[in-house]
């Protein structure tokens, strides 16, 4: 029989990986080789890939003296569930979305915020909190909204209640106030005016709820055939309210859903903003579209209707309507490779489905 101190390190390194963390750190007590073994960096590189998804170089960039071990013990082990996309509750009905991701050897929640106007501009991102190694021994919170970190405020700690994988709170510490207190609303920054103005919990932290990624985006590339439009995170706007966030999935074959990431007064978050069903798909003429208002185009009778699963054919003439102005400086792209191939423009459509669009009046009456 084998002792185990008589095996190879990257024996011992396959054992450590097929362990939970909690079995890691204990097993490490058992003896000095099994210890020594353990201190190997490559190791908890491979332990931070395997149970977080995390690829991570321990040679390179600004944090390349930290050791993945502690950082795996001090942050990922006590903060890892945080990373992910999060649906911000505390809002009131705008809500809010933010990203936890690794960064250079720290963890990073960062705040998305859509554009101001143009829709096909690109998502504006805010770093609000980062949870980084001090001295390799302990976790510090910075939080750059309000240049609070915990390192110079000991005595009031920020705190992270992971309740479930599902749910999340943040606690922040008091002492963060007077940084906010010398700020005004309008000589802040827009996404501290946006934590001013709309966090409906106050002092007291800010509420989090995850959105699951798997559900909004397909697992391989033969769903994508299977839908008319890529499940995910849109942007949309909404007049008078602005550019606000839906998230775009099948729940099931025939039904595509819009959900609100983020809201308004009207149609708050988590509220469904349209629907459409696939096996109603339609045709209209263009002359049908010119000369049709909303109630003739609701009453209109259809002989039959197009299913998309059976991936019917319904390119169309599109006539945008009077009451959206389009972007004049979209360039049109090809549907395909071929010369032949219809432009993605203003003036055609690649599908048309009934469906339902949820209107509300203040307060979602």
């Amino acid at each position: 029989m084998v002792s185990l101190v008589h095996l190879p390190p990257e024996t011992l390194i396959r054992i450590f990986l097929q362990l939970p963390v909690d079995d890691c750190l204990n097993f490490a007590k058992t003896c000095k080789v099994i210890n020594k073994t353990s201190d190997i960096e490559l190791l908890w590189v491979k332990k931070i890939c395997q149970d977080f998804k995390i690829s991570a170089d321990i040679y390179s960039g600004k944090y390349s003296s930290h050791s993945a071990r502690n950082f795996y013990r001090h942050i990922l082990y006590k903060y890892g569930k945080l990373l992910g996309l999060w649906q911000v509750t505390t809002y009131g009905p705008s809500g809010g979305l933010l990203q936890c991701v690794f960064d250079n050897w720290t963890l990073k929640l960062i705040e998305w915020f859509p554009p101001d106007f143009e829709i096909k501009e690109a998502m504006r991102p805010h770093v609000f909190l980062i949870l980084e190694l001090f001295k390799d021994q302990f976790c510090n919170f910075r939080m750059p909204y309000c240049e609070w970190n915990s390192i110079t405020n000991s005595h009031d700690q920020l705190t992270i209640n992971l309740r479930n994988e599902l749910i999340c709170h943040i606690d922040f510490p008091t002492s963060r106030k007077s940084s906010l207190a010398q700020m005004s609303e309008e000589s802040a920054p827009y996404y501290v005016q946006n934590f001013l103005r709309k966090s409906q919990i106050g002092p007291s932290g800010i509420g989090l709820e995850r959105v699951e990624i798997e559900n909004l985006y397909p697992t391989n590339n033969a769903n994508l055939k299977q839908h008319p439009i890529r499940p995910g995170i849109f942007k949309g706007y909404y007049e008078p309210h602005g550019i606000e966030l839906i998230a775009v999935y099948y729940p099931d074959e025939s039904t595509l859903k819009a959900v609100k990431l983020s809201g308004d007064h009207n149609v708050p978050m988590n509220k469904v903003t349209f629907t459409a069903d696939l096996k109603k798909g339609i045709i209209l003429s263009k002359e049908e579209q010119e000369g049709m208002d909303c109630e003739e185009l609701e009453a209109k009778r259809y002989p039959f209707y197009f299913d998309y699963s059976k991936m019917q054919e319904m390119i169309q003439p599109f006539v945008m309507p009077e009451n959206v102005d389009a972007d004049p400086s979209y360039k049109p792209e090809n549907i395909g490779t071929d010369e032949g191939d219809i432009k993605f423009n203003y003036e055609y459509c690649l599908h048309r489905f009934l469906g339902e669009g949820q209107v509300a009046s203040a307060n979602y009456i």
